[in-house]
């Protein structure tokens, strides 16, 4: 099922890079003025008191409700309280203001529960940095249609977040004719070969990076060419010991997480599977799994066990609820991704034949679903203060050792520990990592000039 506003977003992308003045609504500006001024207290909404530690977790008033004071009020009491709260009158957008008001408090349309597009617009009366995102439309992970569309993509959903509590942003598709004295710093995706070129910019850089393995020279070139302050990776051990870094450059973990918000743990004793495998096994990045797979097909058959391989990429690019039938079974995103894991003792998959090791994306989402955690080892794990047998079993105790793999899974009532550390771990950590470590990034590379947001 596809979302409604698809339209509305692609429009909204286009605006967002465009030059001049946007069109903005009182209440919207009201709310960019309370929220990046740092203003103490409840945001008032008439008689109805925003907090900004609401604010910061569901976002702000809806730009494509901006036409219609009544449906933008609607929709974002709807998504504060987490309960549908339509108020009937005629309008434009009134139908798909009652649709969106209706999906708040279902769970089964969790993108829809937050909207941070209130801060992307840049004014330089605001006491907040300004940044500028280069972001091209290429067919590099399809990241701008990512980030500009409501995709159940937990990275982008948190990097939206995460700028909202940073900074004011504008998102353009090239680096030609930007006046780059209207910012603070260029944020971008290291895309190697499809990185746009443009005039080197005099303001600071900040960049992310992710897939290191492959051909490294466009990447490098990249690297070499902008000299970035910070480097933000979700395997920054990789980067920095595959590629050669300026001197200027602070190479930062930055993980490819969802945040808590879309977090689902499970601690009950009452789980509905002994075992769950999962990870991709197409292509042959990851042979490790295929091994794997086929040594779980030979445990005993009193063991609970399933099997799911076709999660990722598809997150990427579905709009709409988090789970719906698919080409071999239930599909699960976000949230209810999150509650299969949790739905079993244990969850379990296999690294790639990367080196050095990465975390993925899975590491964090086993970490705070409940299940405990059966993980590949990676350099990062160490980094971010996780450790074996408390947080999590490494994937080696088990790898080919099937008596090894009964007896954790024969002895749960012992190792459920490994699970509540984690999910202990997982709740104190990754939004601090997302949210926090983008914040102090840009705080850095605008040396310290605008305070820290104030949720």
């Amino acid at each position: 099922m596809q979302c409604r506003h698809n339209l509305c977003y692609k429009l909204m992308g286009l605006l967002l890079g465009a030059r001049g003045e946007i069109v903005m609504s009182k209440l919207i500006r009201a709310v960019r003025e309370f929220w990046f001024n740092n203003e103490a207290g409840p945001f008032m909404l008439d008689d109805y008191p925003v907090a900004r530690a609401g604010i910061h977790k569901y976002g702000g008033p809806a730009r494509e409700f901006d036409a219609c004071p009544v449906c933008q009020k609607a929709e974002w009491i709807s998504r504060l309280e987490q309960r549908p709260l339509f108020v009937g009158h005629k309008c434009p957008t009134a139908a798909d203001c009652k649709v969106q008001c209706e999906r708040q408090g279902d769970d089964m349309w969790s993108p829809f529960h937050q909207d941070f597009w209130f801060a992307f617009k840049c004014d330089s009366r605001l006491n907040a940095p300004r940044g500028i995102f280069v972001l091209p439309r290429a067919r590099y992970g399809f990241l701008y249609e990512r980030f500009m569309r409501r995709h159940c993509d937990g990275w982008f959903n948190a990097m939206r977040r995460g700028f909202a509590q940073a900074c004011q942003l504008e998102v353009v598709e090239s680096g030609q004719n930007v006046q780059w004295s209207d910012y603070d710093f260029l944020f971008m995706q290291n895309m190697g070969a499809l990185t746009p070129r443009f005039e080197h910019p005099h303001i600071p850089i900040i960049m992310c990076a992710s897939d290191f393995w492959g051909d490294t020279t466009k990447s490098q070139a990249v690297l070499d060419w902008l000299e970035p302050k910070v480097l933000l990776s979700p395997v920054a051990i990789a980067w920095r010991q595959n590629y050669v870094l300026s001197g200027i450059t602070d190479c930062r973990l930055y993980p490819s997480a969802t945040s808590r918000f879309f977090t689902r743990p499970n601690l009950s004793v009452d789980k509905q599977l002994d075992l769950l495998v999962v990870g991709k096994l197409a292509g042959s990045m990851y042979p490790q799994r295929k091994v794997l797979e086929a040594q779980a097909r030979t445990l005993p058959s009193r063991y609970k066990i399933e099997y799911s391989h076709e999660h990722g990429e598809g997150r990427n690019v579905h709009v709409g609820p988090v789970s719906f039938p698919g080409r071999s079974g239930v599909m699960r995103y976000l949230n209810a991704w999150s509650a299969y894991f949790g739905s079993a003792r244990y969850v379990v998959f296999g690294s790639g034949n990367m080196n050095p090791r990465p975390v993925f994306m899975k590491h964090y989402e086993a970490l705070g679903s409940g299940a405990v955690p059966i993980l590949p080892d990676a350099p990062e794990l160490e980094e971010l203060g996780l450790r074996p047998m408390e947080h999590y079993i490494p994937l080696a105790e088990v790898f080919q050792k099937n008596e090894r793999l009964m007896h954790f899974l024969d002895n749960y009532e012992r190792y459920k520990v490994v699970a509540e550390n984690a999910v202990a771990w997982h709740q104190q950590t990754v939004d601090h990592l997302l949210f926090d470590g983008l914040e102090d990034a840009v705080r850095d590379v605008t040396d310290f000039r605008y305070p820290k947001r104030l949720i």
